[in-house]
C-alpha cells in the first residue's frame, strides 16, 4: 500500500481500527494542516514496532505532534505513531487558506515542505501540489477548484498552521 503526496485538511490523522494491511506500507511526503499524523487503535494487533520494521514513513509535514489524550476518545482508545526525523513538524507557510484563492493550499517555494520530500523514486516535495504560486495557465487543482464555486465552504475553515 503506498500513501503519498497528499494533503489532508482533516482534523483526525489517518487512523486504523482493527488491524494494517499486511505487508510493505509506504506512507510518504503528506501534507495534514492539522496536527498528528496517524494513530492506531489499541484493539489493532500489530505492535508499533512491528509496524515500524514494515512501513516507510517520512517526508511527511503537518503543524505539530498530537498529545495523549486529545483526539477526543477515551485516552486507552489509540496509540500516536510518532514523527520520523525525516518528517517536517512545525508552522506551515501557505500561500493562501482562501479556497477561493488560485493558490489556495499552495506551500511557499522556500518553505521546509517544498524541499524535503523524501526524492528519489518519490518527489522532492511534500503534500498533493508543487510548491510556489498555482501555474498561470491553471493546473488539475485549479480547474477543480473552478468548478467547487461557492461549494466548499468548510474548506476554507483550515484551522491555521
Amino acid at each position: 500500500m503506498e500513501v503519498y503526496n497528499n494533503t489532508s485538511l482533516s482534523e483526525f490523522p489517518v487512523f486504523f481500527t482493527r488491524t494494517i494491511p499486511e505487508g510493505k506500507i509506504s506512507f510518504l511526503n503528506n501534507l495534514r494542516v492539522s496536527p498528528g499524523l496517524i494513530a492506531l487503535a489499541r484493539e489493532v494487533k500489530q505492535e508499533l514496532p512491528t509496524v515500524s520494521r514494515t512501513w516507510r514513513v517520512g517526508g511527511n509535514a503537518y503543524p505539530r505532534e498530537l498529545r495523549d489524550g486529545e483526539l477526543h476518545w477515551p485516552h486507552n482508545f489509540y496509540r500516536l505513531y510518532a514523527a520520523r526525523e525525516t518528517d517536517v513538524v512545525g508552522k506551515m507557510k501557505f500561500l493562501s487558506l482562501d479556497a477561493s484563492q488560485a493558490d489556495y493550499l499552495r506551500l511557499a517555494s522556500d518553505s521546509p515542505p517544498a524541499i524535503k520530500g523524501v526524492g528519489g523514486e518519490w518527489l522532492t516535495y511534500i503534500g498533493a501540489l508543487p510548491p510556489g504560486p498555482a501555474p498561470k495557465d491553471g493546473d488539475w487543482f485549479t480547474r477543480m477548484r473552478e468548478r467547487w464555486g461557492d461549494s466548499p465552504k468548510e474548506a476554507s475553515n483550515v484551522p491555521p498552521p
